[in-house]
């Protein structure tokens, strides 16, 4: 009898169909020992011979083992379709493809659906993470590694684990999660977990302001992405761009610049929210520091669409207290008020889920609306709630962020008129900064602050001994500041360009730097928008672009606009 005959004549005496107890099976000596319980049989011997009855039997639990092998086949591959989804930043998909493994488990042994259920409880902490909803994430990635019995699960949960308590500033958790079995057999996930550690502890050392060790730990991070990926470092631009950060902060801007473009296609086709931020906010900055604030409103404006589409309320808030800067930099004081109202509107919607350890959306408003309030007129609340932003930062060891706090603090206390309160913060801040190496966060700071780090090279009396021994330091910051702040927007290049750009691509490329849309720029020449499409294409193609900012980019280095 056939394996279709035998399913169909088994659905319709399904109702009837007596069930066989253990009493009813005879086990025959030549047929070899009696099987472990729950385990099948081997043959229809064990169900008493060869009767038609035990032949039936037989075949059906045949036919059953061989429909679990083919339900744990299908699963195992609609996990795998989840779990590179969840890489390819695909939520959604992912999800919808976790629902279906749910609804399927109930055709599986228990102790198979159970190995199942935690896999898909840590799909689902993966996929919070890269929502920014690190508190709901902690919780389903603690369960696993309480529960689940396959290690290269726990590595993922262990991952998700010390990425949320470094979101929430529990570094003493955060060491203390255990790592991954090294005597296992690498599998992908295990490899793909170890490369989101030493991004995530790249950054740990970034914002404990340990340069050398947070690039080491991030070219270690792509390097493990290239054996794992080849070619596609998309997976890696968390690392990446914690590598365009160190440089930038170190002072070389032009090496960081170069770096963060040409991998911001890979941050925007599969990059997580930390790469994001890092790399367009820093983008922006280089823009803002050599005047080109049309571009680095254009960097800010696909950023901040980018977090529209991935629903990333935090990457939105650190454009909007970007375009704050920028707005105040133009002395646009209305602008910058409207984004502060826009920045307010965030917090309230998402800043419970988006402000992880009294970062995110919270501390870009505090912040912002600490500089807006320098450029009007500071109050001693502007002070207090600066204080109180700084030494939650130092509390949580995150240094880089204090020293960005401290600055406005600094900035604010001028504002004041507490010169000497600024100076004892400032003189502990350049300590640090001299220590690391750092220098584009003191670079960046408004004209009180320049003006303060003249007078402390100058030699302020209330200071002299301190100041002393940081006076190259202090020179080099100086020299910078000046520079920085008399630059002009169109950067002076030597020798002549090698790419040469028609009069109707160059018109096109300018209004790109400005932020308008095809439609926009279309209606400004009176042209199609089909035509400025045709344009852009070849706008593309000559400067070796893949978008909007790199060709912007790669067009200002090259003194074409």
């Amino acid at each position: 009898m056939s394996d279709a005959t035998i399913t169909r004549r088994i659905s319709k005496e399904l109702v009837s169909f007596e069930p066989v107890s253990p009493e009813d099976i005879y086990y025959d000596d030549a047929a070899g020992p009696e099987p472990e319980r729950g385990a099948l049989p081997s043959s229809p011997a064990m169900y008493g011979g060869g009767s038609g009855r035990a032949q039936e039997v037989f075949q059906l639990a045949r036919i059953s083992r061989v429909l679990t092998d083919v339900s744990v086949s299908r699963l195992s591959l609609m996990t795998a379709r989840a779990w590179q989804a969840l890489l390819r930043l695909e939520c959604k998909a992912a999800l919808e493809i976790v629902e279906k493994i749910e609804v399927s488990l109930n055709d599986l042994p228990s102790v198979e659906r159970d190995a199942r259920r935690w896999e898909i409880m840590a799909l689902r902490a993966a996929s919070l993470v890269l929502q920014d909803n690190c508190a709901a994430a902690l919780a389903l990635a603690l369960s696993t590694i309480r529960y689940c019995g396959r290690e290269s699960i726990v590595a993922i949960a262990r991952t998700i684990c010390r990425y949320a308590y470094w979101k929430l500033g529990d570094f003493e958790r955060l060491h203390a999660v255990g790592q991954s079995n090294a005597d296992v057999l690498p599998t992908r996930l295990h490899r793909v977990a170890r490369m989101f550690d030493l991004s995530l502890m790249a950054a740990v050392e970034m914002n404990q302001l340990r340069f050398p060790a947070a690039r080491l730990l991030a070219e270690d991070a792509i390097s493990e992405c290239r054996s794992v990926y080849g070619g596609d470092l998309s997976v890696a631009s968390f690392a990446a761009s914690i590598v365009g950060q160190v440089l930038y902060e170190q002072g070389m801007v032009d090496e960081a610049q170069t770096w963060l473009s040409q991998r911001l296609a890979q941050i925007c086709k599969g990059g997580t929210i930390e790469s994001a931020e890092r790399a367009y906010t820093t983008l922006a900055k280089i823009a803002a520091s050599r005047g080109q604030f049309d571009f680095a409103q254009l960097i800010l404006t696909e950023a901040e669409a980018l977090g529209q589409r991935r629903s990333w309320p935090r990457l939105v808030a650190a454009c909007v207290a970007g375009r704050i800067d920028l707005l105040l930099e133009q002395d646009d004081r209305c602008g910058a008020e409207a984004c502060l109202a826009q920045l307010a509107a965030l917090e309230q919607a998402h800043g419970a889920a988006a402000s992880p350890g009294g970062a995110g959306i919270s501390g870009y408003r505090v912040l912002a609306r600490a500089r807006l309030r320098v450029a009007c007129g500071a109050t001693l609340d502007d002070v207090s709630a600066l204080r109180q932003l700084h030494c939650e930062a130092v509390c949580r060891n995150e240094l880089y962020l204090a020293v960005q706090v401290a600055v406005c603090l600094i900035d604010a206390l001028l504002a004041v008129g507490e010169q000497k309160d600024a100076v004892s913060i400032f003189l502990r801040t350049l300590k640090l900064g001299a220590t690391v190496g750092l220098h584009q966060t003191f670079v960046d700071s408004g004209p009180r602050v320049g003006e303060l780090l003249a007078v402390l090279q100058r030699g302020d009396p209330a200071a002299q001994g301190e100041v002393r021994v940081l006076l190259p330091y202090i020179g080099s910051l100086l020299s910078r500041w000046r520079a920085a702040r008399s630059v002009v927007a169109k950067r002076p290049m030597t020798g002549q360009p090698t790419v040469v750009l028609s009069s109707r691509e160059h018109s096109i490329l300018v209004l790109m730097s400005q932020g308008l849309s095809n439609k926009q720029i279309a209606v400004n020449l009176r042209i199609a928008p089909e035509t400025v499409k045709s344009h852009a294409k070849k706008i593309f193609v000559k400067l070796a672009a893949k978008n909007r900012v790199e060709a912007v980019t790669r067009a200002t280095q090259l003194g074409l606009i």
